[in-house]
């Protein structure tokens, strides 16, 4: 009877000391390398965006903290990776506004909840959009263009890669109350090409996309979606200035966790990426490639994700655009 009825004691204790085992200790946390999902390709602004912090996170954590890109599906790929990880830590993400504000909005079905599956951990960067034409346009301004595209609604085209640059640009023609055709572009080299090419028109871009051919006087910057002008392009006014209220739009990035991560460990990430963005090299590197850092901790980027959730929802509507 002694020997029967220690068997399942011990098995008690066993399975006491395994559920222990496998839950994420966070006071040791982190004591191995972390590594970060980025659902974008590698080279690109959300990749060095996401590596410029990384570097800094692994010098405050002490831990390697590495990139890996899992591009797909406008971040459906390397989001839904990152929603199926285990809670410890040491997978986190690194994603924007079109997947987990705007995910409802752009997608009739998502492989996760945008806000319910992750657990957020800061927001790290916010950047606009440009308005650009090609440089050899006869197109010299913001005014131009629009006076241009009245007068040519069947002819006239925009290029878009993602939902911020298409619902940039559905809001600007509702507030010059005209229309284009619109080209999606699976990236924003392959839409930049084709504008240059003379295949569309006019497009928006993020600043680091479009940097490279305003330096080298392929594109004409004419406007930017931002509140104040950009310091990366002073010269360039924005549509607010050119009389179109109601039409300041930017993208983000932030860092999230699968849900079910232990809060001390998400503080623990939130603090490591606040002290990042606070690095002078890191503010340099963001303002030139167009974006600002704009740090929320992990319970402020939580409402913010829902204010912005609306927010998104609210413009596509406005634009008449469905989910695809």
């Amino acid at each position: 009877m002694r020997l029967i009825s220690a068997v399942p004691a011990a098995l008690f204790v066993l399975l006491i000391a395994s559920a222990a085992t496998a839950q994420p200790n966070s006071s040791t946390y982190p004591n191995r390398p972390i590594k970060v999902l980025v659902p974008f390709a590698a080279g690109g602004g959300g990749d060095i965006a996401a590596r410029l912090i990384s570097e800094e996170m692994s010098k405050t954590l002490k831990t390697p903290v590495v990139i890996e890109n899992r591009p797909g599906g406008n971040g459906l790929v390397g989001a839904a990776q990152l929603a199926k990880a285990a809670p410890d830590g040491y997978t986190i993400g690194f994603s924007g506004s079109t997947v987990h504000a705007g995910g409802h909005a752009v997608f009739k079905t998502m492989p996760f909840h945008p806000i319910n599956d992750f657990a957020p951990i800061a927001l790290a960067f916010s950047s606009p959009q440009v308005l650009v034409v090609k440089s050899e346009s006869s197109i010299k301004t913001e005014a131009e263009l629009r006076s241009w595209i009245q007068a040519n609604p069947k002819t006239a085209s925009h290029s878009h890669h993602n939902g911020g640059s298409q619902i940039a640009a559905h809001l600007y023609l509702k507030r010059i109350q005209a229309s284009a055709l619109g080209v999606p572009y699976v990236s924003p080299v392959a839409a930049l090409t084709d504008l240059v090419g003379g295949v569309t028109a006019f497009g928006f871009y993020e600043p680091v996309a479009a940097k490279p051919l305003i330096d080298s006087q392929r594109v004409r910057p004419l406007a930017v979606s931002s509140r104040a002008r950009l310091p990366l392009l002073s010269g360039v006014p924005t549509l607010i200035e050119s009389g179109l209220t109601d039409t300041e739009l930017r993208t983000w990035l932030g860092f999230f966790a699968p849900a079910g991560t232990p809060q001390p460990i998400i503080r623990v990430l939130g603090e490591a990426v606040k002290s990042a963005l606070e690095q002078a090299s890191v503010k340099e590197k963001a303002h030139s490639l167009g974006m600002a850092e704009e740090y929320l901790p992990p319970d402020r980027f939580r409402d913010f994700l829902g204010t912005d959730t609306q927010f998104w929802k609210k413009r596509y509507e406005e634009a008449g655009i469905q989910p695809q």
